[in-house]
């Protein structure tokens, strides 16, 4: 199950802005599609429960599209995925 959060505006942003995260919940290898009407670099951002980032990257423009995310080598948990202004649970 994908919980929503948004994070700073208190508003929830347009449904064409969103992306998606899949299969979730998963064995670690997560994948990420994005909106075409995206126009720059994404910044992910996954960090643990306790707040701490474990992985940050740039998803280029051009790799929006079914982008591999792998968590295998993280224990089992529950992960928290920052694109943007948009929080998913993993």
């Amino acid at each position: 199950c994908i919980r929503d959060m948004l994070v700073g505006t208190g508003q929830r942003p347009n449904r064409q802005q969103e992306f998606q995260v899949y299969p979730n919940p998963g064995n670690g290898l997560f994948y990420i599609n994005f909106p075409s009407s995206l126009t720059d670099p994404v910044r992910v951002e996954i960090s643990n429960i306790q707040g701490e980032i474990i992985l940050k990257r740039w998803v280029p423009i051009n790799e929006r599209d079914n982008y591999p995310l792998d968590l295998r080598s993280w224990p089992d948990g529950v992960y928290f995925l920052d694109a943007g202004d948009i929080v998913r649970k993993i």
